[in-house]
């Protein structure tokens, strides 16, 4: 059990009638932004490092220790959530433009979505149960999905059709030129953004949602989150 305070969190141990195992003293935090991952295995929590700065501090709520320190944004973070896995950090900072998603515990920077261009309160970040999507949700009355694979970092390949039998072995050379150099500047991209500072990496990087919802009548805060499929295929009779 994980109790959060302005400048301190409890770490309990349920198992010994809630005695306290650990204090960790951390930066001012008044909103109690943070993540705790609900896998025994992987039993991670994410808080802010620094009230000015986009750090991000993961701990290791079993071991007591922490696990790395992660650079997230030129902002102070605004909001943090885990998947349930314990093995993906989404975080957000006050400006609420950018989704960014780590890997835990080693903080690499996987995917960055851009939600929007003007500053908004992020209210929810939510992992779907499979890991495959985010939902976001603020307070511009939206909720943007974005997608988590390997396709979100691809490039779109350019498709090319002979127009005549004669030149369509010019034309497959010709593909594969194209095809070669668009993959060439895909990889480029991506290693440069490595080396850039967050703000220059968002704009060689950038990600947009794939599914957006306008809600007209809507709560001054709004929380998303997705569903768990249950139904099991029915297997097709020979």
């Amino acid at each position: 059990l994980v109790a959060v305070l302005e400048n301190k969190i409890h770490i309990f141990d349920l198992k010994k009638s809630l005695h306290i195992l650990h204090t960790l003293r951390t930066p001012s935090n008044p909103k109690g932004v943070i993540a705790l991952s609900s896998n025994v295995k992987n039993g991670f929590m994410a808080l802010p490092g620094h009230e000015s700065k986009g750090e991000i501090l993961v701990y290791d709520v079993i071991n007591l220790q922490v696990q790395s320190s992660i650079n997230a944004c030129n902002n102070p973070i605004q909001k943090l959530s885990m998947n349930n896995e314990g093995t993906l950090l989404a975080a957000a900072s006050t400006q609420g433009t950018v989704i960014r998603v780590f890997s835990i515990p080693g903080g690499t920077k996987l995917y960055t979505f851009r939600r929007g261009s003007y500053p908004v309160t992020i209210h929810s970040i939510a992992f779907s149960f499979n890991s495959t999507h985010i939902a976001v949700s603020s307070s511009s009355r939206t909720i943007h999905i974005f997608g988590l694979s390997s396709e979100s970092k691809k490039r779109p390949k350019l498709k090319s059709k002979a127009s005549a039998s004669s030149s369509s072995s010019s034309s497959s050379a010709a593909a594969a030129v194209v095809s070669s150099a668009s993959s060439s500047a895909a990889s480029a991209s991506s290693a440069i953004a490595s080396y850039l500072p967050n703000l220059l990496s968002d704009i060689v990087e950038p990600g947009r949602h794939f599914a957006f919802v306008n809600l007209k009548d809507s709560s001054d805060h709004t929380v998303v989150g997705f569903g768990q499929n249950n139904k099991k295929k029915k297997k097709k009779k020979k």
